[in-house]
């Protein structure tokens, strides 16, 4: 249905009217009601005489205070160049005007808190017949009855009235037939703007209209109607703009929220909705356009309720999606030439009918309806098609089609097309023919049995390009080529190159028959080539080469996904991760974990001995240490093996509890036991991660025989070594957690000589030591990763140590008890072998073993240590110890408390 231009053109006459006929009486409770030129005028308190300047009075001011009211026909009514100011009450109960201007340049103020309303049809809140008028309201207009209107420009049919302004910042609220909230009848350059609200509840009664050309129609906050056949916004005629920033909607059938009719076929008229606007009709169309030349720019939300949410009619029209664009409801063009362009970023999942063209120069956007044009151009950014869009495509260089989408017609790219969703399975369908011209680049993914691909309905014609293998997934290339071209109607032509991911040991080539452009994946060079030679990762690399043509499993996918690394360092990385190297640098770790359990044994004999304070160095003790004696030792060991390139490192942390006993067989002789539990955690220097938790049990015995001026002490022990250790294995997709369950048993002897010299309270003991230990660790199968897990052989590692040092204490004799302080350092040679090697295969190929080494440790190690001891002469002690060793970039420091009581 077609509104008319001036719904209520009888009313409009009749106002312009009575603007111009109306005299008024001249008692009234304002100051003067009659005022002439130059004249100011106010209003206090309550009147029923309106104010009526003189007819050619110019520059009058009307002030209406707060509080005031005038109840009367009409309530204020000036000439020309004049300004009134409400900012109480006006009601024109009984007339046709509440504000009103007869003239040009008047400013008519509704101020904040001030009313002006109506209840009579046919009649306006606030009115001016002229030019450059200026009707601005800042509190409440009501309207009650048919063709009242709350803010408008009036004249009769036939003139054209130019630059008045309308502005509401208030209330708007309308109630009859034709009664529009803002009205501007027959003006050109019409600037009407509403800041604040306004609802219409009456058939046929827009929010903002306009009719003629030029106006700049703008709403920065809420505009509602909800009557039939209301239009929120209404323009008419040439030239006109509608810019929304805040809410437009309607809720009555027929009533369409925004309504351009721009009259003529060669009319314009623009209609643009901002960022975070909305335009919502529940019943009708979100925006209309009829006869002229619309575009409508949407970077908000345009919703229908009626299935069609843009309807532009006849004419050129252009819709332009800008980011944040959400459109809600199809898009009809109409007849005519019309576009569709897509600017910035977005997603449109509408249906657009009768379109002529779709220009995409934006940055990314995503087409998931459906569309039929003449033609499509992209011209920049990148296109995602996910629907159906038919037309013939043309893809300029600089843009990049993308997705799964279906082309139905003809596409030609002279830029980048990425057909696909899925990487390495997608396929982008083209209905006709399929043309990549020179300069242009297909961009695809490829997994060992497909890649992205172009179905091609009609005929592909190759005139050069690039394809560009953005990456190549992890497998068994072995089955042959793969299609990325596939054309119905034929192949002609090649591309020009072959852009590639780097693989150092694989190669990629393109081949075509007579409907195919295919990639095929051949191996140039075998594992062992990129591994160093005499190192861990060349252990690996010899096995994979072995088994690789019937590897299966986790076993067969690491191959693969090592065969497709770009670069010698990754594949190296890769071979180190198979490895294992963890577990022979694990027993390294235990072995010396067990030396602070012989060394703590070797100390306790060396306090027995004591400090007598008489100098008697022949005694194995002296009187407050002789007897029975039973200690408890909590401790705490930090250790770090550094490790090296292909070999793990590990850092340690040792808790544990040690409890023991010894007792004088004769004067010169003292033997003990002793019993300790610890926890050992492991964290290991490498990528991926992997760390270790190993319960310990150890017992030992020990004794100590003087000889001469001298002693001879020894330590004989044996502990069992229980732990799960878990390690990551990721090599490109393939993401495991390997398991291994880890028993070792570990077996030590130490001697210790030395002399003590004596010097009063100070003892000075120059010390020899010699140690051997072995561990044996039981072979075990990880769990957890397949094929590609470990099997460990059982392994054996030994180390023997020569040592010589020299401890010194002072007592003290203190009133309550003796302190006693000592300091140590000892340097140790290692005699054995310095590596850890463990003999391995792969779960999925337990007959190719191969050799993995551990940790090393350095041949000469220096220990340093100090203490505190505080005897009581009870017997009862209290010792604190530390102790650090360093061998090369080897660390481990430990600290233990102690107590004892001796009978």
């Amino acid at each position: 249905m077609v509104r008319s231009a001036a719904p209520s053109a009888f009313a409009c006459a009749s106002l312009a009217g009575v603007l111009t006929s109306f005299t008024g009486s001249a008692l009234a409770a304002c100051d003067n009601t009659t005022p002439g030129t130059g004249v100011t005028v106010t209003c206090s308190g309550a009147s029923a005489t309106p104010v009526n300047a003189q007819v050619g009075s110019t520059g009058v001011t009307v002030n209406v205070l707060g509080g005031a009211s005038l109840n009367a026909v009409s309530g204020v009514v000036v000439q020309g160049a004049s300004r009134v100011d409400n900012a109480g009450t006006i009601n024109a109960s009984s007339g046709s005007v509440g504000i009103a201007a007869r003239l040009d340049d008047n400013v008519l103020v509704n101020e904040a808190g001030g009313v002006v309303q109506t209840v009579n049809p046919s009649t306006a809140a606030i009115v001016a017949n002229g030019n450059r008028n200026q009707l601005l309201n800042f509190g409440l207009i009501s309207t009650q009855n048919s063709n009242a209107y709350g803010l408008s420009i009036l004249t009769f049919p036939g003139n054209t009235l130019v630059d008045n302004v309308l502005t509401n910042s208030g209330t708007i609220r309308t109630l009859g037939t034709g009664a529009h909230a803002v009205f501007a009848q027959q003006n050109d350059r019409a600037t009407i703007t509403n800041t604040g609200t306004i609802e219409t509840r009456g058939t046929n009664a827009s929010g903002l209209r306009a009719v003629g050309g030029s106006n700049v129609v703008t709403n920065a906050s809420s505009v509602q109607t909800f009557g039939a056949d209301s239009n929120a916004v209404y323009v008419q005629g040439n030239n006109n703009s509608v810019v929304n920033r805040g809410q437009i909607g309607t809720s009555g059938s027929n009533a369409e929220a925004v309504f351009s009719n721009t009259a003529g076929s060669s009319f314009t008229a623009t209609i643009t909705n901002e960022a975070g606007a909305s335009i919502t009709s529940a019943q009708s169309l979100a925006i209309r356009g009829l006869n002229g030349q619309e575009t409508v720019i949407n970077a908000g939300t345009i919703s229908s309720g009626a299935g069609t949410a843009i309807s532009l009619g006849g004419g050129n029209d252009m819709v332009v999606l800008r980011t944040g664009s959400v459109i809600n409801g199809s898009i009809d063009g109409g007849a005519g030439t019309d576009g569709v362009q897509l600017e910035g970023s977005g997603t449109s999942g509408n249906a657009f009918l009768n379109f002529e063209t779709l220009r995409m120069q934006g940055d990314a956007w995503t087409f998931a309806g459906s569309g039929t044009f003449n033609s499509a151009t992209l011209t920049s950014g990148v296109f995602t098609l996910s629907g159906v869009l038919t037309a013939p495509v043309t893809v300029q260089p600089g843009a990049t089609l993308t997705g799964a989408g279906r082309v139905a017609g003809d596409l030609a790219v002279q830029g980048v097309v990425r057909p696909g969703a899925t990487p390495g399975t997608g396929v982008l369908t083209v209905d006709g023919n399929y043309t990549q011209a020179a300069g242009s680049t297909l961009e695809v993914t490829q997994t060992p049995n497909s890649a992205d691909r172009i179905m091609v309905g009609g005929s592909a014609t190759l005139q050069g390009g690039t394809v560009h293998v953005l990456s190549q997934q992890a497998g068994s290339y072995n089955a042959g080529r793969v299609p990325i071209v596939t054309a119905a109607g034929g192949l002609s032509g090649t591309f020009d190159a072959l852009q590639l991911p780097m693989a150092l040991l694989s190669d990629t080539s393109l081949s075509y028959d007579a409907d195919n452009a295919y990639l095929t994946v051949v191996r140039k060079a075998s594992f062992a080539s990129a591994a160093p030679p005499a190192s861990n990762a060349a252990q690996v690399a010899a096995v994979l080469d072995a088994v690789e043509p019937v590897a299966t499993g986790s076993l067969q996918q690491a191959s693969a996904e090592i065969a497709m690394l770009p670069t010698q360092p990754q594949v190296v990385a890769a071979f180190d991760n198979l490895g294992g190297s963890v577990y022979p640098t694990l027993a390294r770790a235990g072995l010396r974990d067990n030396e602070d359990f012989a060394r703590s044994l070797t100390q306790r004999l060396a306090e027995r001995r004591g400090s007598p304070a008489s100098g008697d160095t022949t005694s194995v003790c002296s009187d407050a240490h002789c007897g029975t004696a039973v200690w408890a030792r909590a401790f705490g060991v930090d250790g770090r093996l550094t490790g090296s390139s292909g070999v793990a490192g590990v850092d340690t942390r040792t808790r544990g509890l040690a409890v023991g006993t010894d007792r004088e067989i004769t004067p010169a002789t003292r033997v003990g036991a002793g019993l300790e539990v610890s926890r050992l955690d492991a964290d290991f220097r490498v990528t991926p991660a992997a760390s270790a938790q190993a319960d310990s049990y150890k017992l030992g015995v020990f004794g100590s025989m003087q000889l001469g001026e001298g002693y001879l002490a020894g330590v004989l022990s044996y502990g069992r070594f229980n732990g799960d250790l878990d390690r990551q294995i990721l090599i490109g997709s393939l993401a495991a957690v390997a398991h291994g369950r880890i028993r070792a048993d570990i077996a030590s002897a130490s001697l210790e000589a030395g002399r003590p010299f004596s010097w009063g309270a100070t003892t000075l003991e120059p010390i020899a030591t010699l140690s051997y230990a072995r561990l044996k660790q039981q072979a075990l199968s990880e769990t957890g990763a397949g094929e590609v897990g470990l099997r460990v052989g059982g392994q054996s590692l030994e180390s023997t140590q020569a040592g010589l040092g020299v401890r010194l204490r002072r007592a003290f004799e203190l009133g309550s008890g003796r302190l006693t302080l000592e300091g140590r350092a000892r340097w140790a040679h290692e005699l054995s072998g310095r590596d850890a090697t463990a003999r391995m295969a792969f779960v999925g190929a337990p007959y190719q073993g191969f050799d993995i080494s551990g940790a090393t440790v350095d041949r000469n190690l220096k220990l340093l240590g100090i203490g505190a001891s505080y005897e009581l002469p009870s017997g009862f002690t209290t010792q604190l110890v530390y102790e650090a060793s360093v061998g090369g970039d080897d660390r481990y420091r430990s600290l233990m408390l102690r107590v004892r009581k001796v009978w």
